[in-house]
């Protein structure tokens, strides 16, 4: 009984003794990969304290070519130069189409609409068809301003505009300025500048289709493509009034060929249109209309219209130490043309019909050609 019981001693002593080597062999692990881990750390510490200054390098480096990059934009946004269109008719607005394209593009014009003129001889016979001829202003990326040129220098407009009831006044500058201003008829063919919005020239059309109605008779003075369209419209509408063209030319309608002008003169008198060709108008009282051998035409409406600048003022407007030229071209498209010297125009300069392109000049201009001198042109 005793050996088995310091037999049993020794095996519970030798089984203690294992597992206490057990327990150091797994405390020994534990603190070598301690270790480890903190070599690993402390390594990668000193691997950043070391690439520290090479990352403030590069991001020195990084920073100074966003500001030099930030700064070279807006050096060429600077280098974007300004045009000022005045007028936002047809030729305004497709040459300010194209040019917002290269330059900062600001459109000048005493109204906030645009009405397409080819049109506006039904609304004297129909008002409403005015809202299928006009729409606001917008094109975008172009600045449009709203009021009334009344100088132009070296390098800004003087624009005046209502603010609230009061007349105030702007200065745009620029460093090309395209004056389109187009031309404009007598009679409401053309907005007057007072009807500066939508509402207002629906009414003048409201007003001119009231007159007409109730007027018995209508006398047009004219048969180019103007008075025999308006002849035509007011006949169309109301065949039973008394309509009279006079003109004073063989024919209507020069500018189209034989065939069509003779189905214009049958299509009037089969309607009852009285014409009365190769007569002058002399003088007109009231509602009188004198002709040149002494005959008195009377109809309360008469219709006169003739086509003339949009500003007579147009000539002063130009700085005289400007150098311009003013070319007529007959392709629709901007013609570049290299301006060497100054030429001579005309006193008076005439509607818009094509736009030039003149580099090393302050100046676009619009005009017919034929009143540019040809030689001076070569």
């Amino acid at each position: 009984a005793a050996g088995a019981a310091g037999a049993g001693a020794g095996a519970g002593a030798g089984a203690g003794a294992s597992e206490e080597v057990g327990y150091g062999m797994g405390e020994l692990l534990v603190e070598v990969v301690v270790l480890l881990l903190k070599g690993f750390l402390v390594s990668v510490d000193l691997l950043l304290l070391a690439v520290q200054p090479v990352m403030q390098k590069l991001g020195d480096l990084r920073r100074s070519w966003g500001v030099r990059n930030i700064l070279h934009l807006k050096k060429e946004e600077k280098k974007k130069k300004k045009v000022v269109v005045i007028g936002a008719s047809f030729a305004g607005l497709e040459a300010s189409r194209h040019l917002s394209k290269h330059a900062e593009v600001t459109i000048i014009e005493e109204r906030s609409f645009f009405e397409y003129t080819p049109g506006v001889l039904r609304c004297f016979v129909d008002p409403q068809h005015f809202y299928s001829l006009a729409c606001s202003l917008h094109l975008p990326p172009c600045q449009i301003v709203t009021g009334h040129v009344t100088d132009v220098q070296a390098k800004q407009v003087v624009v005046e505009f209502d603010h609230g009831g009061e007349k105030q006044v702007r200065e745009i500058p620029f460093d090309y300025c395209l004056l389109a201003m187009g031309s404009s008829y007598n009679g409401a063919i053309r907005p007057r500048r007072e009807e500066k919005t939508m509402s207002c020239r629906a009414m003048t059309w409201m007003h001119e289709n009231s007159k007409l109605q109730q007027a018995p008779s209508a006398l047009v003075v004219g048969a180019g493509l103007v008075g025999v369209e308006l002849a035509a419209e007011i006949i169309a509408v109301y065949p039973s009034k008394r309509v009279t063209l006079v003109y004073g030319t063989q024919d209507v309608c020069k500018e189209l060929p034989p065939p069509a002008r003779a189905y214009i003169r049958t299509w009037l008198k089969e309607r009852g249109v009285i014409i009365k060709s190769d007569r002058r108008v002399s003088d007109f009282r009231g509602d009188e209309c004198v002709l040149d051998d002494g005959q008195t035409l009377q109809a309360p409406l008469i219709y006169r219209y003739s086509v003339s600048p949009t500003n007579r003022h147009l000539s002063s407007l130009i700085p005289p130490s400007s150098r311009f030229l003013a070319v007529g071209v007959s392709d629709p498209t901007l013609a570049v043309i290299p301006c060497r010297r100054s030429l001579k125009v005309k006193k008076q300069l005439l509607p818009c019909s094509t736009c030039c392109f003149l580099p090393g000049c302050p100046f676009f201009l619009l005009l017919f050609s034929q009143f540019i001198d040809p030689q001076a042109c070569r």
